[in-house]
């Protein structure tokens, strides 16, 4: 590329190791799990008990600063990194592609692009990229080795379990654990380091239908039983013998009086051969349901003490299972003959069209079993109910007190999606007695045969006994009819919607003694869309069934209000005022709803029918009318005015963020239509062109659109896009580039979207706007750019960049000379016609079998391999690691111009690694302008010379640039990947509002194994700074948080502080000797201990150097020791021990000395304190391997002093001692003060040594540092 050129301009073929995003979020803590129902929500790796959460002794807004590894499906590799109060995620994307992040409901997602349209269609489970709930459910890499996924397939084959697990046995890196026929499924076990090869198979297979995260699940009587009416209905004779009821749950404790001799069969579905239940769930669930209260003395009787059980365990002795436990657990139950399924377990809130609630209808329908399910436990807000609880045919339960309150958790409907009424009924749930499993202490324990627990989960088991009763008095009857008698008989609570409460809170003496009933239950009357006046109206039949000896007259009401406004006269009409239902028949009654009346809003009513000796029957009922909306169409077209049907757009209201429609699916034309309530509007998107062989990515958006009655359209017209361009004077590539939006209503949250683009791609464009006059708009790209690292001309020949497959080697630094030779698609015949001895191979690799025609070529003689293919698209996807030759991609232009000048002599200029990386960010604030070409200015540029390095030779490297404006509360980026040691000059376009924050990832291999992490504090970078900056410098040492101190955007976390009562410590084990770096090893490798003593006496042990620990007001001496050790395979800088020796006092009143951005304790800022800790900072004159020479005097420098914004300690004698044997033997090395808590140490390097300890001994006015570094540095 000429100097000049002004095109960043990237076409690496990094597979998915390397090519890497990251995104800095604050990711929500929500629980990603399904838990029992008797879990609070963010607790749903418990069972499902309300219980307060521990808390965790973090600062307010402080992360913990540890890395997370989570492989998704496909192979992308994400990295979450908290810290001060954000999140980074970085993400290495599979095979080179574009990725998209946004956030959802408070869950960050990143979605490799490729898969974008499947997930938005459904058909691939977005859950499977919602970062927040992977790590929450478990399914961190170093908590999992493989994801656990549902597999459903089409076709018309018989559902059977050979027929599912046969189609899943054929997918590789798998292991098909579970057969799942009821939902044409299975579940599979996918290996995370073949994570990749796994989803080209789904892919490639067009038998697959759908794939869904197989969600981790977990668990969700004395008065609550007679409450329920249970003992009348025993006195009646029906106490559910004869009926079947399996609980699917933790197993049981068979030996528990109250269940002993109630079950007929038990099974176990967790993977192993053991129903005991070791949690105590699911004997607490089961003797609900049919306990003989004989622990008691009868006093605590399940409602169905007659009713038999069957036990299968879904859920592992965590309370925690997987959604495909729960599938095949319940297809064992429905299968084997169960009435009743009862299932106090919860997931996430659904539309009812999940694997799960899927499995429930389709069960039901084919079995006759009434599945009877908790409601989850994530109210008060409503569409909270969980799945599977959300399916239309479960019976679905909510949690009442015992004195029929609405406890504050219980799940909520509407159901999400399509507003349907749920749950179906309460029933007491809060503070229930019942049995405690041997040797668990679920809940609170009572004694040792009872414990009490709450929730949702609580609630179900009643249900499920009261269905196991009605089941025994009519054994003919359907599920839907069980379902009716037991919802319409229930006893609503006044001032509680339908939403809330169902029909009302269970009433078993009444579903059995009344004889009366109606359904279907609930009655739903759906999503009016707006202008109801156009719409017909809707009717609904009602069946009233009478099973007494004697006719019953009901005279019927239909009332609905919402909120607190009536429904209008007429718009609930009944097709009569009263019916006659016949002596053990039925009877029917027309429900109308006249759409065009009454006022919009979430209807929540009932339809009651009363009739002589207190009969009554009551149908909980609703509808939502939507409010006044229009619509608003929005056309994307692209740079050639062609429909782009695979836009991204963002649809967002700029008055209140109130509207938020993501994705809208675009048709053929390119068009979404959405309907809104009347205000202005943004639609912004990104979209993704095809140019030739490389990507192209366009912003095209109207940030203001104003819709009213008539609607309105926009087009976002790429043919309108300018280039976005750079211009640094010198010849660049692009090494990443992202293209990012946001836009801040008047009030409420920012509408943004994130677009890492994908290689190859080469130019970026955006539409002029105009400038916004509500609310903020900002759009961001940014670049980062490279020396080419190879550039291949020759006689008559224009240069062009073919570009490296990463995992391929390559040519060492220099230029050369080779012939180019056709060797076609490298298959033996051509091989054995060509001579490729010390020559470039030109191969066509329109087959995809990239590394086998390199390897081939490699054994035919070829020097290099250059491969092309003829499919019209870019390479995408990764190549084998250990290849023996350097290969790389050309276009199919360029590979044509060899072969048309029949190969030839090419000369090759090969930069493997380039000395110097710009980051450039252009913001465009409020309007996008029409001339977006940037000449870089030398004076707008920071520049950082930085070193990296390493224990050995070409290690592998990463880093980030994050960096935030004022307005911006999130970054997402690109990884940078590269080989250690180097000294490369990084130039950074910036500005004094600005912050950067760098990351710096060590890898043991090209397999990318994450061992150390480094980063640097928050810094601003003003324009023309020159800084120098070192990386994985040793030693490694714990050291203490360092942070701009003038900054106040971000909560930086106290290194070491106190106020009365509590010291709070913020120490990183092992960070490198760059000047306020911190960082950890990766959580596979790294160790430490930690112990605090005061007064000689040990107050506290435990892991970590972070977080709060206990004081006492009054003035004692304390003594921190810190070990820590890594068992990574690096060679040096893996262990240390620091122990701090200091007095302290809580503060007086009102002195408290920290800086305003440091946050002290988890209880706020108060009265907190520095303490006087020393801490050792190292300047060691080490080279790129972190070597010193040997058999010489060596001299370096060493810091002792407090922490940043405190006075630092009076430092009174600094002792250095060193070892060449581990520390076996230490000699003196001679200390010399050179300023304030500056010292230069001499020591005498022996020839024969390998690696050098240090042991500082540093002691001041009321504190003392000792520290001991094993190998902290190595000798040549």
């Amino acid at each position: 590329m000429p100097p000049s050129a002004p095109v960043p301009r990237s076409r690496r073929r990094r597979p998915a190791a390397w090519t890497a995003t990251a995104l800095t979020v604050a990711l929500a803590a929500t629980a990603g799990t399904t838990a029992p129902a008797t879990s609070a929500p963010g607790t749903a790796a418990t069972a499902e008990t309300d219980a307060s959460a521990a808390t965790s002794g973090d600062p307010a807004g402080a992360g913990s600063g540890t890395t997370t590894r989570v492989t998704l499906v496909t192979g992308d590799i994400v990295d979450v990194t908290t810290v001060g109060g954000k999140t980074s995620v970085a993400v290495a994307a599979a095979g080179g592609g574009a990725v998209e992040a946004y956030e959802l409901d408070g869950d960050t997602y990143v979605v490799p692009a490729r898969v974008a349209p499947q997930v938005r269609a459904g058909t691939v489970d977005a859950q499977l990229f919602n970062v927040t709930r992977l790590i929450e459910s478990g399914y961190a890499d170093d908590a999992a080795t493989e994801l656990p996924v549902i597999v459903t397939y089409d076709g018309a084959a018989a559902r059977s379990a050979s027929t599912v697990a046969a189609r899943a046995e054929n997918l590789p890196a798998s292991d098909a654990t579970l057969p799942l026929p009821s939902i044409d499924g299975a579940a599979v076990e996918v290996a995370k380091a073949d994570a990749g090869t796994f989803w080209d198979a789904v892919e490639a297979d067009g038998s697959v239908g759908g794939i869904w995260l197989d969600g981790t699940v977990a668990a969700t009587l004395d008065v609550s039983v007679p409450m329920v009416g249970a003992p009348a209905a025993w006195e009646q004779g029906f106490d559910g013998t004869g009926s079947t009821v399996a609980v699917l749950d933790t197993g049981i404790d068979p030996a528990h009086p109250d269940v002993a001799g109630q079950i007929t069969v038990q099974q176990d579905f967790t993977g192993g051969n053991n129903p005991v239940d070791g949690h105590g769930h699911g004997t607490h669930v089961a003797a609900t349901v049919a306990g003989t209260g004989a622990g008691s003395g009868g006093a605590r009787q399940g409602v169905a003490p007659g009713a038999d059980l069957m036990i299968g365990k879904v859920l592992d002795d965590g309370g925690n299972g997987q959604d495909s436990w729960v599938i095949a657990g319940m297809e064992w139950a429905a299968r084997n003959g169960a009435d009743v399924v009862s299932m106090s377990l919860g997931g996430w809130p659904t539309d009812g069209t999940d694997p799960l609630s899927q499995a429930v209808n389709e069960l039901t329908a084919e079995t006759g079993a009434l599945f009877v399910i908790a409601g989850g436990n994530y109210g008060p807000s409503a569409y909270s109910l969980t799945s599977p609880g959300a399916a239309d045919a479960a019976l679905t339960v909510g949690n009442v007190t015992k004195t029929d309150d609405l406890a504050s958790t219980s799940g909520r409907g509407p159901r999400v999606g399509d507003h349907a009424v749920k749950p179906d009924l309460t029933a007491p749930g809060t503070n229930i007695v019942a049995a405690r499993a041997a040797g668990t202490a679920m809940g609170t324990p009572v004694d040792e045969l009872y414990t009490s627990a709450s929730g949702t989960s609580m609630a179900t088991p009643h249900v499920a006994g009261a269905a196991a009763i009605v089941r025994q008095q009519h054994p003919d009857w359907t599920p839907e009819q069980v379902k009716a008698a037991l919802v319409s008989t229930a006893i609503p609570r006044d001032g509680l919607t339908v939403y809330e409460q169902g029909g009302g809170r269970l009433d078993v003496a009444t579903a059995v003694a009344q004889g009366v009933y109606a359904g279907p239950a609930p009655l739903n009357f759906g999503y009016l869309p707006y202008p109801q006046t156009e719409l017909e109206p809707i009717v609904r039949t009602v069946t009233f069934s009478n099973t007494t000896a004697a006719p019953v007259t009901l005279d019927l009401t239909a009332t609905a209000t919402a909120g607190t406004t009536p429904a209008a006269a007429g718009m609930l009409a009944l097709g009569a005022p009263s019916v006659t239902v016949p002596a053990n028949g039925t009877a029917t009654v027309d429900v109308t709803l006249d759409p065009s009346l009454g006022a919009a809003g979430l209807y929540s009513g009932f339809l009651t029918g009363t009739g002589p000796d207190g009969v009554s029957v009551v149908l909980p009922l609703g509808l939502n009318k939507e409010p006044e909306v229009y619509e608003l169409t929005v056309t994307v077209l692209d740079r050639r005015g062609n429909p782009n049907r695979g836009a991204t757009v963002q649809i967002g209201n700029v008055d209140d963020s109130s509207t938020h429609v993501s994705f809208p699916n675009l048709d053929a034309r390119g068009q979404a239509t959405v309907r809104v309530p009347p205000g202005t509007y943004s639609a912004l998107s990104i979209m993704t062109e095809l140019d030739g062989e490389r990507y192209t990515y366009t912003f095209a958006g109207e940030p203001e659109i104003e819709v009213g009655p008539g609607g309105a359209s926009a087009v976002l017209d790429g043919r309108t896009a300018v280039p976005v361009t750079a211009d640094v004077g010198r010849a660049v590539e692009g090494v990443s580039a992202k293209v990012e939006f946001w836009r801040f209503p008047l009030a409420g949250e920012a509408m943004h979207y994130r677009y890492l683009l994908g290689e190859p791609f080469t130019d970026v464009f955006a539409t002029p706007t105009e400038e916004v006059t509500e609310g903020g708009f900002h759009l961001v790209t940014q670049f980062s750019l490279a020396e080419p690292d190879l550039v291949v001309d020759g006689d008559g020949l224009a240069a062009f960049e073919p570009e490296y497959f990463v995992y391929a080697p390559k040519l060492p630094d220099g230029r050369f000379r080779h012939d180019v030779v056709d060797a076609g698609a490298a298959t033996p015949a051509e091989l054995a016609a060509v001579d490729l001895e010390g020559k470039i191979a030109l191969v066509d690799a329109t087959d995809g079998q990239w590394s086998e025609r390199i390897r081939a070529v490699a054994a035919a003689g070829a020097e290099v391999a250059f491969l092309y293919n003829r499919s019209g698209y870019p390479f995408s996807g990764a190549v084998e690691r250990g290849l023996p030759i350097p290969a790389a991609a050309l276009d199919l232009s360029e590979a044509e111009t060899l072969l048309a000048r029949g190969g030839g002599t090419v000369t090759v200029h090969s930069t493997p690694v380039s000395d110097y990386l710009y980051d450039l960010r252009f913001d465009e604030d409020g309007r996008v302008g029409t001339d977006l070409a940037h000449d870089v200015d030398t004076d707008d540029l920071a520049t950082v010379t930085s070193t990296y390095h390493a224990d050995a030779p070409e290690r592998t490297v990463s880093d980030v640039n994050p960096s935030f404006a004022p307005w911006q509360v999130s970054s997402f980026d690109s990884y940078r990947y590269f080989r250690a040691p180097l000294e490369r000059t990084e130039y950074v376009l910036t500005s004094s509002d600005l912050l950067w924050f760098k990351q710096l990832s060590g890898y043991e291999t090209d397999e990318v194994m994450l061992a150390r992490h480094a980063r640097d504090r928050l810094r601003t970078l003003e324009p023309g700074d020159e800084l120098e900056d070192t990386w994985f410098g040793a030693p490694f040492v714990p050291t203490p948080r360092r942070e701009v101190l003038e900054q106040e955007r971000m909560a930086i976390p106290c290194p070491a502080c106190r106020d009365d009562d509590e010291l709070f410590f913020w120490i990183e084990d092992l960070a490198d000797s760059g000047d306020g770096h911190y960082g950890a090893w990766d959580t596979r490798w790294e160790n430490s201990a930690t112990r605090l003593y005061r007064d000689d006496q040990l107050v506290v042990s435990r892991r970590t150097g972070r977080g709060v620990l206990a004081a006492v007001p009054a003035d004692s001496e304390y003594r921190l020791e810190i070990d820590a050790w890594s068992d990574a395979p690096w060679s040096f800088g893996t262990r240390s021990s620091t122990a701090w020796t200091f007095r302290s006092a809580a503060p007086a009143s009102g002195v408290g000395d920290l800086p305003v951005q440091y946050a002290c304790t988890d209880r706020g800022h108060r009265n907190c304190a520095f303490l006087p800790l020393l801490f050792a900072s190292y300047d060691v004159p080490l080279d790129g391997l972190n070597r010193a020479p040997s058999g010489r005097t060596f001299r370096f420098d060493l810091t002792v002093g407090g922490q940043v914004g405190a006075e630092s300690p009076p430092v009174r004698r600094v002792r250095v001692d060193v070892s060449y044997d581990d520390g076996a033997t230490w000699r003196p090395a001679v200390v010399r003060a050179t300023g304030d808590d500056e010292y230069s140490v001499t020591v005498r390097h022996p020839k024969d040594a390998e690696h050098v300890s240090l042991r500082i001994d540093a002691q001041g006015d009321g504190t003392r540092l000792e520290q001991e570094v094993i190998r902290a540095y190595q000798l040549d």
